[in-house]
């Protein structure tokens, strides 16, 4: 399945722009320090975008309200990284491969609101694809009487800056709430949402392809970005059979850990992806013994290493802990917010459960 979109001229000041700022922001991995801090956990602030307004519209509240946070972001990030912005104004990016008309429309309308030129923006919004450092947490789990539960941690290079970025949004279509998600404002891919009374995703880094891998696809492979295709399943499948369809055929950019949970039972998948397709899946067991899968951000076939084992951290608590007691509260109390799944990088924690379309973010 390819992201369709119309091929225009590929200028080459828009390859150089790209080739220098990709190889800047190599991914690298790297084992999150304990958080020492005195700052009490909080609820983020919620916003209702609806989806059927035109693309300033629905974002005009929002961005409004974060305006001076974006900026500071967007400073801080091209300053860090030793980028005078001015030289980014003459680098036509959109030049390199034409994106949907909605993804274009939006990056434009949130640079107009916010006042950030719109290059910068739309780098931004390929910062997964193109940052320093993610390091995510997503559990999937069953209750003993079936009901799916899946939480996040998401860890996150700028956490200072990102946290005044986070928020909570519910997507309405029709004038009805199709789904809820945790929004980073500027950055129009969803990280991690839940489709109410059908399906849920996160989305984990996988650090696989080199940054001239995901140059070549960004530019000639019609490939399209890994949380904008999360947002998309959650706009457009309509049950958890087809977004793991779409999630799992959709062409991306770069490798990446989709983690999916259901209404029912048996619903709850890890797929591990390469740009093309699959590399391999996890799925939620029936076993009384299965009752719950961890990812990280390290292959399944290989585990996590020593330095940072955030996942068998998880995966020993929830054995203790025990599928009898499994709720959201023994989720967040006895694993998420409990070093190492907890540290220096955390963002927030998000707790959800499509089958009772409860939503639950904290921020740290």
């Amino acid at each position: 399945r390819v992201w369709k979109s119309p091929r225009k001229k590929i200028m080459s000041k828009s390859l150089i722009a790209l080739a220098v700022l990709l190889f800047v922001f190599v991914p690298q991995v790297i084992g999150w320090g304990y958080r020492y801090t005195n700052e009490k956990p909080y609820s983020p602030k919620k916003y209702t975008i609806n989806l059927d307004l035109p693309p300033k519209q629905r974002w005009a509240e929002l961005i409004t309200d974060y305006k001076l946070p974006l900026q500071a972001f967007s400073n801080h990030l091209f300053r860090t990284l030793g980028i005078n912005t001015s030289y980014l104004k003459w680098a036509p990016l959109t030049l390199a491969l034409s994106r949907d008309s909605e993804f274009i429309a939006e990056i434009s309308a949130i640079s107009e609101l916010s006042n950030i030129d719109f290059n910068e923006l739309y780098l931004i919004n390929y910062e997964y694809e193109l940052s320093a450092i993610k390091a995510c947490t997503s559990i999937v789990m069953r209750t003993e009487d079936g009901r799916i539960i899946h939480g996040r941690n998401l860890d996150f290079d700028f956490q200072r800056y990102l946290a005044d970025l986070a928020v909570e949004v519910v997507f309405y279509k029709n004038g009805n709430p199709l789904y809820t998600a945790n929004v980073l404002a500027g950055y129009i891919g969803i990280l991690g949402g839940m489709r109410h009374g059908k399906f849920g995703i996160t989305v984990n880094q996988r650090y696989i392809a080199s940054v001239w891998d995901n140059l070549s696809r960004y530019l000639y492979h019609f490939s399209m970005p890994s949380a904008y295709l999360a947002r998309k399943a959650l706009e457009n499948a309509n049950n958890f059979k087809e977004a793991v369809a779409m999630i799992s055929e959709t062409q991306i950019i770069a490798p990446t850990y989709f983690i999916l949970s259901g209404t029912e039972s048996h619903e709850g998948v890890i797929i591990q992806r390469d740009a093309n397709g699959i590399n391999a899946t996890t799925w939620l067991q029936e076993s009384d013994n299965d009752w719950f899968i961890v990812q990280t951000n390290y292959e399944r076939q290989t585990g996590d290493p020593y330095y940072d084992d955030r996942r068998g951290s998880a995966e020993k608590r929830l054995i203790t802990a025990g599928q009898a007691g499994a709720s959201e509260k023994v989720l967040f109390d006895k694993v998420l917010s409990q070093y190492p799944n907890l540290n220096s990088g955390t963002i927030f924690t998000a707790i959800f459960s499509p089958e009772n379309e409860s939503y639950n973010t904290t921020m740290w």
